[in-house]
C-alpha cells in the first residue's frame, strides 16, 4: 500500500485536499 501511495502522489494530494475540505467544513 505504501508503495502505491508513493507511486501515486495525486492520491495523497487528493486525500490532503479532502482533509482540508473537512477541516474547513468543521471550522
Amino acid at each position: 500500500d505504501v508503495r502505491i501511495l508513493d507511486e501515486d502522489p495525486s492520491f495523497l494530494r487528493r486525500i490532503i485536499s479532502e482533509m482540508i475540505h473537512i477541516t474547513r467544513h468543521n471550522n
